[in-house]
Protein backbone atom coordinates (compact mmCIF):
# COMPACT_ATOMS: atom_id res chain seq x y z
CA UNK A 1 0.00 0.00 0.00
CA UNK A 2 2.72 2.59 0.39
CA UNK A 3 4.37 1.80 -2.81
CA UNK A 4 3.29 5.13 -4.56
CA UNK A 5 4.30 7.24 -1.25
CA UNK A 6 8.04 5.19 -1.37
CA UNK A 7 8.10 6.03 -5.34
CA UNK A 8 7.46 9.89 -4.41
CA UNK A 9 9.88 9.29 -1.93
CA UNK A 10 12.92 8.05 -3.53
CA UNK A 11 12.30 10.20 -7.30
CA UNK A 12 11.50 13.59 -5.55
CA UNK A 13 12.83 13.12 -2.18
CA UNK A 14 9.60 14.57 -0.96
CA UNK A 15 6.07 13.50 0.20
CA UNK A 16 2.86 15.09 -1.18
CA UNK A 17 -0.65 14.39 -0.66
CA UNK A 18 -1.06 12.20 -3.75
CA UNK A 19 -0.83 8.82 -2.00
CA UNK A 20 -2.54 10.16 1.36
CA UNK A 21 -5.44 7.68 0.73
CA UNK A 22 -2.85 4.42 0.54
CA UNK A 23 -1.16 6.07 3.37
CA UNK A 24 -4.34 5.95 5.35
CA UNK A 25 -5.33 2.37 4.67
CA UNK A 26 -2.20 1.62 5.55
CA UNK A 27 -2.23 3.04 9.22
CA UNK A 28 -6.06 0.97 9.72
CA UNK A 29 -4.57 -2.07 8.47
CA UNK A 30 -1.66 -1.36 10.93
CA UNK A 31 -4.15 -0.26 13.65
CA UNK A 32 -6.20 -3.56 12.83
CA UNK A 33 -2.84 -5.90 13.39
CA UNK A 34 -2.09 -3.87 16.54
CA UNK A 35 -5.73 -3.20 17.93
CA UNK A 36 -8.08 -6.23 17.12
CA UNK A 37 -5.56 -9.14 16.13
CA UNK A 38 -2.94 -8.71 19.11
CA UNK A 39 -0.31 -8.75 16.59
CA UNK A 40 2.49 -6.67 19.02
CA UNK A 41 4.28 -8.37 21.12
CA UNK A 42 3.60 -6.27 24.57
CA UNK A 43 -0.15 -5.99 23.56
CA UNK A 44 -0.41 -10.00 21.90
CA UNK A 45 -3.27 -10.98 24.22
CA UNK A 46 -5.65 -8.09 24.41
CA UNK A 47 -7.97 -6.79 21.87
CA UNK A 48 -8.42 -3.09 21.82
CA UNK A 49 -11.06 -2.65 19.42
CA UNK A 50 -12.58 1.25 19.73
CA UNK A 51 -15.50 0.21 17.33
CA UNK A 52 -17.87 -3.01 17.76
CA UNK A 53 -20.85 -3.80 15.14
CA UNK A 54 -24.24 -2.90 16.12
CA UNK A 55 -26.87 -5.41 16.29
CA UNK A 56 -28.91 -3.91 13.46
CA UNK A 57 -26.62 -2.29 11.31
CA UNK A 58 -23.27 -4.71 11.27
CA UNK A 59 -21.83 -2.59 8.97
CA UNK A 60 -22.30 1.00 10.43
CA UNK A 61 -19.95 0.33 13.74
CA UNK A 62 -20.64 2.40 16.97
CA UNK A 63 -18.18 3.82 19.40
CA UNK A 64 -17.89 1.32 22.46
CA UNK A 65 -16.45 3.92 24.36
CA UNK A 66 -12.39 3.96 25.48
CA UNK A 67 -11.56 0.66 26.41
CA UNK A 68 -7.83 1.53 26.86
CA UNK A 69 -5.66 3.45 29.02
CA UNK A 70 -3.76 6.68 27.90
CA UNK A 71 -0.63 4.24 28.63
CA UNK A 72 -2.05 2.06 26.57
CA UNK A 73 -3.12 4.02 23.92
CA UNK A 74 0.36 5.63 23.53
CA UNK A 75 1.64 2.01 22.79
CA UNK A 76 -0.82 0.98 20.32
CA UNK A 77 0.32 4.28 18.66
CA UNK A 78 4.12 3.40 18.84
CA UNK A 79 3.29 -0.02 17.72
CA UNK A 80 1.41 1.07 14.20
CA UNK A 81 3.63 4.22 13.87
CA UNK A 82 6.39 1.03 14.14
CA UNK A 83 4.43 -1.07 11.29
CA UNK A 84 4.21 1.72 8.80
CA UNK A 85 7.73 2.64 9.45
CA UNK A 86 8.78 -0.45 8.19
CA UNK A 87 6.29 -0.98 5.84
CA UNK A 88 7.71 1.90 3.86
CA UNK A 89 11.30 1.22 4.52
CA UNK A 90 10.41 -2.37 2.75
CA UNK A 91 8.62 -0.62 -0.27
CA UNK A 92 11.22 1.94 -0.85
CA UNK A 93 14.08 -0.92 -0.60
CA UNK A 94 12.16 -2.73 -3.26
CA UNK A 95 11.95 0.46 -5.36
CA UNK A 96 15.12 1.04 -5.36
CA UNK A 97 16.44 -2.73 -5.85
CA UNK A 98 13.69 -2.15 -8.80
CA UNK A 99 14.78 1.23 -10.08
CA UNK A 100 14.67 -0.01 -13.77
CA UNK A 101 11.01 -1.18 -13.47
CA UNK A 102 10.25 1.59 -11.78
CA UNK A 103 11.07 3.98 -13.96
CA UNK A 104 9.31 2.21 -17.33
CA UNK A 105 6.22 1.69 -15.42
CA UNK A 106 6.04 5.70 -15.12
CA UNK A 107 7.25 6.63 -18.45
CA UNK A 108 4.39 3.94 -19.64
CA UNK A 109 2.06 5.73 -17.77
CA UNK A 110 3.05 9.04 -18.96
CA UNK A 111 2.28 7.69 -22.47
CA UNK A 112 -1.28 6.03 -21.33
CA UNK A 113 -2.33 7.37 -18.31
CA UNK A 114 -3.21 3.72 -17.47
CA UNK A 115 -1.59 0.53 -17.75
CA UNK A 116 -3.45 -2.96 -18.31
CA UNK A 117 -2.93 -6.17 -16.20
CA UNK A 118 -0.64 -7.30 -18.98
CA UNK A 119 1.31 -4.40 -19.38
CA UNK A 120 2.15 -4.45 -16.06
CA UNK A 121 3.18 -7.92 -15.60
CA UNK A 122 5.84 -7.23 -18.44
CA UNK A 123 6.95 -4.66 -17.01
CA UNK A 124 7.03 -6.47 -13.43
CA UNK A 125 8.37 -9.86 -15.55
CA UNK A 126 12.19 -8.57 -14.73
CA UNK A 127 11.73 -7.56 -10.54
CA UNK A 128 13.80 -9.66 -8.24
CA UNK A 129 11.86 -11.69 -6.06
CA UNK A 130 12.04 -11.33 -2.13
CA UNK A 131 11.48 -14.94 -0.74
CA UNK A 132 8.38 -14.80 1.71
CA UNK A 133 9.11 -14.14 4.78
CA UNK A 134 7.61 -14.46 8.13
CA UNK A 135 7.80 -11.96 9.89
CA UNK A 136 7.20 -11.26 13.89
CA UNK A 137 5.50 -8.10 15.00
CA UNK A 138 8.25 -6.22 17.63
CA UNK A 139 7.08 -3.65 19.43
CA UNK A 140 8.49 -0.28 18.90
Amino acid sequence: MLLGRAAEWLVFEELSTGAADDLAKATDVARGMVMRYGMDEGLRSVSSEDERPTFLNPAEPQPAGRRVSEATARRIDAAVQAIIARAFDRATDVLTENRTALEAAAARLLEKETLEQDELRTIAEPLRRRPARAETIRSA
